[in-house]
């Protein structure tokens, strides 16, 4: 996939803490009270311990992204 792609997983990374994963997008993007979101799924990498949580984020102002709900992710 190119760089860039709007449904391509992206890692993050936090150097202070070491902390590490990547978010990927689900779905298409919908509207929710006004604004458009997108439902994601990420990954959380702390040392030997891996998470996974679900939720959605919505653009705020200036194309920027809040998340809007978080939970952890459990597979059916």
């Amino acid at each position: 996939m190119a760089r860039g792609d709007k449904d391509a997983s992206q890692p993050w990374e936090n150097p202070q803490s070491g902390a590490r994963g990547s978010v990927t997008p689900l779905a298409q993007v919908y509207s929710l009270e006004g604004r458009t979101c997108r439902d994601f799924l990420a990954s959380y990498v702390n040392g030997r311990s891996e998470s996974w949580l679900q939720g959605a984020a919505c653009q705020a102002g200036r194309g920027q992204w809040e998340i809007h709900t978080l939970k952890p992710w459990r597979q059916s």
